[in-house]
């Protein structure tokens, strides 16, 4: 038996602006995401994204950060490194 292929995402540390409501910011970036072939799981401040059928790559993790720091909404962004995220995706 071969062993599990790898699942590439990363952690992104997510805090709004003071008055920003989670739900009025997770639907443009979950489209966002969507335009990627990426999922979120989790709520913030820690998110895991991770490709919705692929894997994730360092051109997501830069598109992400890039669009995240763009963002009014957005206090704080940290994006992780690309790594397995294994049976957490």
């Amino acid at each position: 038996m071969s062993p599990a292929c790898p699942v590439f995402g990363f952690l992104i540390q997510l805090r709004l602006r003071p008055g920003i409501a989670a739900n009025d910011f997770a639907r443009p970036f979950s489209e966002f995401l969507a335009t990627r072939s990426l999922i979120a799981s989790g709520d913030a401040p820690t998110i895991l994204i991770a490709g919705d059928g692929m894997q994730a790559t360092d051109d997501d993790r830069a598109a992400v950060r890039e669009w995240l720091v763009a963002r009014s909404e957005t206090a704080h962004v940290g994006v992780g490194p690309l790594s397995d995220v294994g049976s957490a995706a």
